[in-house]
């Protein structure tokens, strides 16, 4: 990962974190799927394309 990358993490239970690194630091917020899919397009796009409902994933924009 880039030193400023982005990523949705999936927990068991359907919540959406959205993860941003910059540099040795993380940040993370809740974020719904219509929040995602209007902020972070291409990211919600990759959640779609892997959606397994209730199961703990990272998805991560994949280079196109």
């Amino acid at each position: 990962m880039t030193a400023r990358d982005r990523w949705i993490l999936v927990e068991k239970d359907g919540t959406l974190w959205l993860l941003k690194r910059e540099g040795a630091e993380l940040h993370g917020r809740i974020v719904s799927r219509e929040g995602l899919r209007h902020e972070f397009p291409q990211r919600y796009d990759e959640l779609v394309a892997t959606d397994h409902k209730d199961t703990p994933r990272i998805v991560q924009e994949r280079a196109r």
